[in-house]
Order: structure tokens, then sequence, then C-alpha cells
């Protein structure tokens, strides 16, 4: 009879170390997941953040290609300029008479 008695009290000590266990390891997962989760006002942040950089690198792009425009237009005067001037520059030759020097 002690035997029953001491096998069925380490039977329920078993079971309540294991709801113990169980219970511990909700609890931890639980309190993992609330202090390793962000919190949700950072995605809203985040996405208002994304929106006014958006609306900045719309503002900002005109001005991008107006600057782009602006150089292409000095550099086309440019070239235009190196072309005049490569056209008007005098052209040297030798003289090739037989009496003249090299």
């Amino acid at each position: 009879m002690q035997a029953k008695f001491d096998y069925e009290t380490e039977r329920l000590k078993q079971i309540i170390r294991q709801r113990e266990m169980e219970k511990e390891r909700r609890f931890n997962q639980n309190h993992d997941d609330k202090a390793f989760s962000p919190p949700e006002i950072l995605f809203h942040q985040a996405n208002q953040l994304n929106s006014i950089l958006d609306v900045e690198e719309k503002k900002i792009q005109p001005a991008g290609d107006l600057r782009k425009q602006f150089f292409l237009k000095i550099q086309e005067q440019w070239d235009l300029k190196e072309s005049r001037w490569d056209s008007q520059k005098p052209v040297f030759q030798r003289d090739r008479t037989p009496g003249s020097r090299r």
C-alpha cells in the first residue's frame, strides 16, 4: 500500500512540475514577445517619415533636373566655342621649297 501511495505521489509531483514548467515557458514566451517586438508607434513614425521624405524628394527632383539642363547647356556652349576656335586657328604649313631649312 505504501508503495502505491509513493508511486501516486511521485506521479502527481511530476504532473505539477510539468504544469509549472509549461506555465513558466508560456510566461517567458509572452514576456519575450512583448520585450522584443517593436511598439506600433515606431511603425507609424517610420511611415510618416517615409512619406515626408518622398514629398521632399519630389520637391528637390525638379531642381536637380534644372541644374542638369543648365550644365548641359554650358557644355554645349563650351563645345561650340571650342569648335569655333578650332576652325579659326591659323594653319602653319612648312615651306617645301628646295632651299628652305627644315
